[in-house]
């Protein structure tokens, strides 16, 4: 049984570490933070599923990344228990209001013409739609809403369920060992050493996968930097929504993501801001006018709390994945953690079995 080590168990962590599993790999799984994960991106992240929605702002091979994770998140919460992590499928909207109309439709366009170069003339569906669609598809949204774009595929997973039950899964495992609260110090090919024993620990792998903490030593990506990402958690028992909304904003993307029991994560795509300070009041009044003018029901919707964390980027806002012998590093997730994970672990996964397989 082959021995891998991981450090870091954020998203990319703890979805390579059940997949090596499943390979039937010996896993050894190390981080800074305790069980919970709530110091990882991962913690801050709505978890939505949204590979042609990402595509006006970023390289089309997030759309095809994405696909490929869209698939693969059933199989993972499988192994989980299915009943353990809330999941849907039920698509996406993007929504504007009249005055916003020509930026919808550049929107429109942009996606079309980036996704045409896909596959031809057969690229992904989304709809155009208009106001009568709009309500049949969410009734609850404000009768104003003049144009839209649906995309039927995409879909979101809780990032707080993912995190309770991939500890509790990862922890009741039998081939693995999870030093939590533990701070690599050293690695290179095939070893590493922590904080808390001066022994050099050996392995027949080593995965680098510490997000943005990889800034502060063993940085193999030049380059790396964090972009802030804030959201605030609503318990709003008047409003009921079937799937991610993002309304069109004249500074930047903002979205309101359903949970289970009428609780509502919403947030900015991202800010340009290695900050991990609170949310300022400007941003939280944002947040919260852009949801009110969605839905008059979150006026008398309950701040659970706001969360704020800043995702590991790399200049041209894709991952990378670097192999060495006995080492890799995975980094750059940006803010497609969820979408892209379930992908970059896989190829990871499959490169040290085929290595394997030759031995």
């Amino acid at each position: 049984m082959q021995r891998l080590a991981i450090i870091g168990a954020g998203l990319m962590g703890r979805v390579l570490a059940l997949d090596a599993l499943s390979a039937g790999f010996h896993v050894t799984l190390f981080d800074r933070d305790d069980t919970s994960g709530q110091k990882s991106c991962a913690y801050t992240a709505a978890g939505m599923l949204a590979p042609i929605a990402e595509v006006e702002h970023d390289d089309v091979l997030i759309y095809s990344w994405g696909i490929e994770s869209l698939v693969r998140w059933p199989q993972i919460l499988a192994t989980l228990g299915n009943d353990r992590v809330w999941f849907q499928q039920q698509g996406s909207l993007i929504v504007a209001f009249a005055q916003d109309h020509q930026d919808m439709l550049h929107l429109r366009d942009c996606l079309a013409l980036k996704l045409s170069h896909l596959k031809g003339n057969n690229h992904p569906e989304f709809e155009f739609i208009r106001q009568d669609t709009i309500a049949l598809l969410e009734p609850e949204l404000n009768p104003k809403l003049s144009t839209g774009l649906f995309f039927p595929g995409e879909g979101q997973v809780s990032s707080d369920d993912f995190l309770n039950a991939s500890a509790e899964y990862l922890q009741s495992h039998e081939n693995i060992d999870w030093q939590d609260r533990t701070e690599v110090i050293e690695f290179g090919e095939h070893w590493l050493k922590t904080a808390q024993s001066d022994a050099k620990q050996e392995y027949d792998w080593v995965i680098d996968s510490r997000g943005l903490q990889a800034k502060q030593a063993v940085n193999a990506f030049p380059g790396l930097h964090g972009v802030r990402g804030e959201v605030i958690h609503l318990q709003a028992p008047t409003v009921t929504l079937n799937r991610p909304v993002r309304l069109i904003h004249p500074r930047y993307s903002i979205y309101v993501v359903p949970r289970a029991n009428h609780h509502y994560v919403i947030g900015a795509s991202s800010i340009e801001s290695e900050d991990f300070s609170p949310p300022s009041v400007q941003s939280t009044l944002e947040l919260l006018s852009a949801a009110y003018s969605l839905h008059r029901g979150f006026a008398e919707a309950r701040i659970l709390e706001t969360r704020v964390n800043c995702r590991p980027t790399l200049p041209d806002h894709l991952p990378k994945i670097i192999y060495k012998s006995g080492l890799i590093h995975v980094n750059g997730l940006y803010r497609h953690g969820y979408l892209l994970a379930p992908f970059l672990s896989a190829k990871i996964i499959e490169y040290i079995k085929g290595l394997a397989s030759l031995k």
